[in-house]
């Protein structure tokens, strides 16, 4: 699981970039992390933010991951 989650960070680091979306320097995550924590999501809990989060912590994915309702306003905030 953590090889998906390095390859899907990849892949969404590369899109912000290209995209040219910028981050604010207080952001404790970025919007690739946000972007990957999304996907891993969708695909392995079927969109449940909730286990993800409890998931991502437990085997520390992110070094600073955000509350549940600041992830979901980060996620809203990506244009699509």
């Amino acid at each position: 699981m953590i090889d998906q989650a390095v390859v899907i960070y990849c892949i969404c680091d590369e899109v912000t970039k290209t995209l040219g979306i910028q981050d604010d320097s207080q952001c404790r995550m970025s919007s690739a992390e946000i972007m990957t924590f999304a996907v891993m999501s969708a695909s392995l809990f079927s969109g449940n933010y909730t286990r993800t989060r409890l998931m991502s912590r437990h085997h520390q994915y992110f070094r600073n991951i955000l509350s549940l309702s600041q992830l979901v306003r980060r996620i809203h905030t990506i244009p699509e």
